[in-house]
């Protein structure tokens, strides 16, 4: 067994042969078996795929969540990325009680924490990078898909 989850779901995580997940996936009281993958980010067009565009519809009517504090559970985070520059940003309320478990946290970035011991909340992947930036990015110029952790333009 790799971990066990409590809070939002009662279940593991284990290593094991394709032998022995067929074997378990018969045993009474298992709902679901999920093989583990790993997919490669596809693109630098999430913004623009979610139609959202800089100077009309739905970005150029709204304050772009202004005061808005969002949580992304995925595979880590890069601070220091441009996307997450806080020029302008005002502090986090007073009554904010997030943790930075690592460097990098400002006005924008202000929380940082690892959910599993001994893993860093460091994105090793881009893909933490990506979602968080999609969700809650500045806009970058001169993103592509090459500069690895650049993941923004739209």
């Amino acid at each position: 067994m790799v971990h066990a989850y409590h809070h939002v779901i009662t279940g593991f995580a284990a290593k094991m042969s394709a032998g022995q997940a067929k074997k378990m996936e018969n045993l009474s009281g298992v709902l679901s078996l999920r093989p583990e993958g790993v997919y490669q980010l596809h693109t630098t067009r999430s913004p623009y795929f979610l139609g959202l565009r800089q100077n009309s519809g739905f970005w150029k009517d709204s304050n772009r969540g202004k005061g808005i504090i969002i949580g992304v559970l995925d595979s880590g985070i890069t601070p220091g990325h441009p996307s997450f520059y806080d020029d302008g940003v005002p502090a986090p309320p007073s009554t904010w009680k997030g943790k930075c478990e690592v460097a990098g946290c400002n006005n924008k970035l202000i929380g940082i924490r690892s959910f599993i011991k001994g893993v860093s909340p460091i994105d090793k992947d881009g893909h933490g990078t990506h979602t968080a930036s999609t969700a809650a990015g500045n806009l970058v110029d001169n993103a592509n898909v090459g500069n690895r952790f650049t993941f923004c333009k739209i």
